[in-house]
Order: structure tokens, then sequence, then C-alpha cells
């Protein structure tokens, strides 16, 4: 089941988790702690404007959450001009939203999904964007990524190669890309990536 299937498989049990809730169990249901996340996501708070003192409120394990809403608000849907209107941003802006794109894509569908999908627009950028923040080994193995697929068109249009062996080439790199939050954690790195540029990230 996927993940918009869970939600909605919860949501629809909803006053079931609620009623296991209110009773004597001490364990608290797989759905209400669901529940929980995803209300709590919804009623976050979002900054249409971003200036500096709002940052001292915002604490860490949130500010990288904050940061992608804000941007995400600039982009307003219009993704046919995304790519354009992102790159008018600063980098460290940019760097944080191609980013964010990067992990929900990967850590969904792995690279493939990254690649087929208009987050892959970024590709090319991404690597000097993580190493902006100092995730060197994303860095690195998104560069990897970017060779691969390069090398995977122009095999698909010589017709030596089929979509099926895309997707085995890229298994190993999407292991790959898991085992690295072992070594860095990118919500940390951005966290303080944004900390200490705070002036990159305000508006106005």
């Amino acid at each position: 089941m996927g993940l918009l299937d869970k939600i909605k498989n919860v949501f629809g049990k909803r006053q079931a988790a609620a009623a296991q809730l209110a009773g004597e169990t001490t364990a608290l249901p797989e759905e209400a702690i669901l529940i929980e996340h995803i209300e709590a996501h919804m009623q976050r708070k979002m900054f249409a404007i971003l200036k500096k003192d709002d940052f001292e409120d915002i604490p860490d394990d949130r500010i990288v959450e904050v940061v992608f809403d804000h941007l995400n608000l600039k982009v307003k849907d219009d993704y046919a001009n995304e790519f354009q209107i992102v790159g008018s941003w600063s980098l460290g802006q940019q760097a944080i939203y191609q980013i964010w794109w990067m992990e929900a894509e990967v850590n969904n569908g792995g690279f493939i999904q990254f690649f087929d999908n208009s987050s892959g627009q970024f590709a090319p950028l991404l690597p000097d964007s993580l190493r902006l923040v100092g995730a060197t080994q994303f860095a690195d193995l998104m560069q990897r990524a970017n060779l691969r697929y390069e090398a995977y068109q122009k095999d698909l249009s010589a017709g030596n190669v089929t979509e099926d062996d895309w997707f085995e080439s890229m298994n190993d790199l999407d292991t790959a890309f898991y085992a690295c939050y072992d070594a860095e954690s990118l919500a940390d790195l951005q966290a303080t990536y944004i900390r200490r540029n705070t002036a990159a990230f305000v508006d106005g």
C-alpha cells in the first residue's frame, strides 16, 4: 500500500482510532500515530514572508521544513515555470528546495522516480547544492546517478537498453543513497547551513 493509500485508509479509521485512544490500551495504535503526524503536518505554521526575527522562534528540527514551505509558496503551483522561479533565488534557497524534492522522490520511489518526475530537472544542479550544505557523500552519489542517467539516455536512444535495464541498473544507487544517511544527516546539515546563512533565506 502506498503512502497516499495508507493515509486515506487511516483517515477512514479515524473514529476507531479515537475510540482506541479513549480506552485503556497502553499502546498507541499505528493508525493513531499516523493521524497525529498528519494532523500536525496539516496544522503547521507556514510563512508567506520570512523575516530574520522569525528564525529565532523556529526550532532546529523544523527549520528546514519551514524554509521549504516558504519556498514552495513562492512557486505557487506554477510548475511550468518552476525551474526559472527557483533559479531566481539565492543559492541557499535553491539548495534547500532541490534537496527536499530529491529526498522526497528517492525515498519514495528511488532514483528512477526522481529522474522520471519534474524533480529530475534539478539533477545537474544537485551535486553543487548538496556540497553547499556540506553533504559531500550525497553529492558524490548524485553525481554518479547523473552520469548513469546520461549513459542510459544515450543507450536508450541507440536501442541498446530497455526501461527494465534502467530499473535494474539503479538498484545499487538506491541502496547507496539510503546508506548515506548513516554517514551524513541531511536534516542537520541543512539546518546548520540555514542558521549560519540566515540572510540568504529572508525576504527583503
